[in-house]
């Protein structure tokens, strides 16, 4: 198929009265995988569909062009779907896909004139183009053409590899509705909004351009350099989503006065040095919920302006009452420059902020200073002394080379999800007395690859109340503790009239090669809920529960530990000689998976796991290379 509509001779003859042809009920026009097509109609018959509302081609390789002035020789050179005599005043919707040969959407100067309403289709609100490695303009420079635009909403431009950049100056102060624009992996784009020779440097700075403007989303645009090339005024005022990522051209994003701001992501933007305009301002992004930036190498600051001394980068953050009150995520990597989320004296309160993850952030050195000292060039902490972060639940901590402290023990947290990654100046005891205290609410515990840990916890000196025992940690449910070649112990200075860890219930230990033994009996007798425990990978582990001295035989025969346990899991200690020293009940009788495999030295298991893997048809059962 060539042409929907023909005048010339053959089987199917349309001969239009008075050169025009009507299709007043069509709504939607959809032409798909049409690989000879050139035309919805020759001779430059007059096609009217005043009800059109949505237009969809895709892969249609011999167009060129979409809409093609009469002068243009269209029949032996320029193909193009239509010409300016067809009427589409309708349409809201145009999408064009995986057009191999298209060039433009609007070629040459299409006049705007009486007679001829479509073709500045004023009714358009949504645009999507895509695969389309020939386009080089969307709009050329005509703003009688421009003009019939005012009503686009929604513009989505992907993978349009000649398009050096998407509006004129002319076009754009006039999408005075766009509300989405989204321009992903587009290789050769430079600017958004290019440069215009003959426009007046007083003009642009006093044209608002997207003035309702809610969702940017800049993705994978390696020549970008800057959204526009000239000082035009952006407000963002409603801007409520930014996501800027894999941009490594682009030095400047210039958003100002973004106080509706809700979602921002920055990533992989590593020569970008600020994203805020540049003179001092004061924002109130009383909406923000969701922030994210991770490897912008140049960045020193999230908020960040240059102020009367350009010499000095300072960070200005003003909220009513100093609250980013509606702070939800904080997601920071891969800042080698980053010192602080702000500076002092300003006073933030991060009241609902709920997740924090920070990841490869070298100066830091703190997350909370809660010290009264000035000395801020020698510590540097993301937050200082003055903003709260006790609503923080989930806590990542990864790559951080210079971290020295997880959290300060004066500070009371909410802290639920604590994953520590690779850190390796942490102190030698993970969890101190105090710092349990204030992290009571923890649930799961993961700490992989961090060589300075000797100790997990440190249970002395927890305040013990004239006949209260202390409770340790009493909703915690899994630990995970991976790669930490100095730990020696998981638990230390436990009082045997301590409580606590008795939600515990997963246990995973893998290749930690100080560690000769797991758990004290006084804290295996605490983990009455433990369903899970793996033990892996440990050189020099001997026995998984360590033997007690001063403990009378009785009182172990006495003694049901590990009383629910489902799955058992011993791989791979060559030390390893038995599961418990001491005679302590282990009845298994909720046993489903047991797994012991290379254990060279191990005498025997418990008697009630080898009486259970004899005598019943487990889910899961392999015992292997047992001495």
């Amino acid at each position: 198929m060539e042409v929907i509509v023909s005048s010339e001779g053959g089987e199917h003859v349309i001969v239009p009265a008075a050169d025009k042809i009507v299709f007043p009920k069509v709504h939607y026009l959809h032409l798909q995988r049409l690989p000879s097509f050139t035309a919805l109609c020759k001779d430059m018959i007059a096609i009217e569909m005043p009800e059109l509302e949505t237009l969809f081609l895709w892969k249609m390789p011999k167009l060129q062009y979409i809409w093609c002035p009469p002068e243009s020789n269209h029949n032996s050179v320029i193909q193009s779907l239509f010409h300016n005599k067809v009427n589409l005043s309708c349409i809201e919707d145009l999408t064009l896909h995986d057009m191999d040969d298209l060039i433009e959407i609007w070629h040459g100067k299409l006049q705007v004139g009486e007679g001829h309403p479509a073709i500045a289709l004023s009714c358009l609100k949504k645009l999507k183009l895509k695969i389309l490695p020939k386009l080089t303009h969307v709009w050329t420079n005509n703003s009688a053409c421009s003009q019939g635009f005012q009503n686009l909403i929604s513009i989505s431009v992907q993978k349009c590899g000649s398009l050096r950049n998407l509006f004129s100056y002319s076009m754009a102060k006039h999408l005075v509705k766009l509300q989405k624009l989204k321009i992903t992996e587009c290789e050769v784009i430079e600017a958004i909004i290019a440069h215009e020779q003959e426009v007046d440097e007083e003009v642009t700075t006093n044209t608002i351009i997207f003035p309702q403007l809610t969702v940017l989303t800049l993705e994978d645009l390696p020549n970008l350099t800057s959204f526009f090339q000239q000082d035009y005024a952006f407000e963002g005022s409603v801007l409520k989503r930014v996501k800027v990522i894999r941009c490594p051209k682009m030095k400047e994003l210039s958003l100002k006065h973004c106080d509706d701001l809700e979602y921002l992501r920055l990533e992989y933007l590593p020569s970008l040095t600020h994203f805020w305009m540049r003179p001092s301002q004061f924002l109130r992004p009383r909406n923000l919920r969701y922030v994210a930036v991770m490897e912008c190498e140049k960045l020193k600051s999230v908020f960040s302006f240059f102020t009367e001394n350009p010499k000095k980068m300072e960070v200005i953050v003003s909220t009513e009452g100093g609250e980013l009150p509606k702070l939800n995520e904080l997601l920071l990597r891969g800042l080698p420059r980053f010192t602080a989320f702000y500076d002092p004296p300003i006073v933030i309160e991060l009241s609902e902020l709920r997740k924090l993850l920070l990841e490869k952030i070298p100066k830091l050195q703190y997350l909370f200073r809660a010290s009264k000292s000035n000395s801020y060039s020698v510590i540097q902490s993301l937050f200082h002394n003055q903003v709260n972060l006790t609503s923080i639940e989930t806590l990542f901590l990864w790559d951080m080379d210079n971290l020295i402290e997880i959290w300060p023990g004066e500070l009371q947290a909410k802290l639920k999800n604590l994953f520590i990654i690779n850190c390796q100046k942490l102190p030698n005891i993970l969890f101190s007395s105090n710092l349990i205290e204030c992290m009571q609410n923890l649930e799961d515990i993961e700490v992989t690859s961090c060589e300075s840990v000797e100790v997990a916890f440190d249970l002395g000196g927890l305040d013990v109340g004239e006949g209260h025992p202390a409770i340790t940690l009493s909703y915690l449910e899994k630990l995970e503790l991976k790669y930490l070649p100095k730990l020696t112990d998981v638990w230390v200075n436990n009082s045997p009239c301590s409580q606590g860890f008795q939600n515990l219930w997963s246990v995973i230990v893998v290749n930690c090669d100080s560690l000769r033994n797991l758990f004290s009996p006084s804290i295996a007798k605490l983990l009455v809920k433990l369903q899970r425990l793996e033990v892996t990978e440990c050189k020099v582990m001997e026995t998984i529960i360590a033997q007690e001295q001063e403990v009378d035989e009785e009182v172990t025969t006495n003694t049901t530990i590990f009383s629910h346990l489902t799955y058992l899991k011993l791989k791979d200690l060559p030390n390893l000689t038995s599961f418990c020293k001491q005679d302590y009940t282990f009845e298994g009788s909720f046993l489903e998976g047991l797994e012991v495999s290379r254990c060279p030295k191990m005498e025997a298991l418990p008697s009630a796991l080898q009486r259970l893997r004899e005598q019943y048809d487990m889910q899961d059962v392999s015992v292997r290379n047992l001495s």
